[in-house]
């Protein structure tokens, strides 16, 4: 994996994370955090990352976020969670195993109103 792909996961992760900003500050962000994952994942493949190097670098940096803001940040939170599904759904498009996305527990989604945890 190139120096390169990690330069465009942090520049989409700051798009996401900035979204995510005017989300929680009430303005209407419609699918603009799916618009810029679908551009992360695109340009990191052509970048030559494979499926796991998208996972970890960008995947891995959503959930990180997720987890140091605080619940009371509802819009912000559903933000990244919806991002971090997007970003899930492309990769599995391409046949990238499951097992590794859809485990138990990937983001605690407790105290939100959105649950990614597959625990029943």
């Amino acid at each position: 994996m190139s120096s390169h792909s990690k330069n465009i996961a942090a520049r989409y992760f700051r798009i996401v994370t900035s979204v995510a900003d005017m989300a929680e500050n009430g303005e209407l962000v419609s699918d603009l955090s799916h618009s810029a994952v679908r551009a992360c994942v695109s340009a990191m493949h052509t970048d030559g990352a494979e499926a796991i190097d998208v996972y970890h670098l960008f995947g891995d940096a959503l959930k990180e976020k997720y987890q140091e803001i605080s619940p009371h940040r509802e819009k912000y939170r559903a933000v990244l969670e919806s991002a971090y599904t997007h970003m899930a759904f492309l990769l599995l498009r391409e046949d990238v195993d499951s097992a590794l996305f859809l485990r138990p527990g990937v983001m605690n989604t407790s105290e939100s109103h959105i649950s990614l945890s597959l625990e029943q």
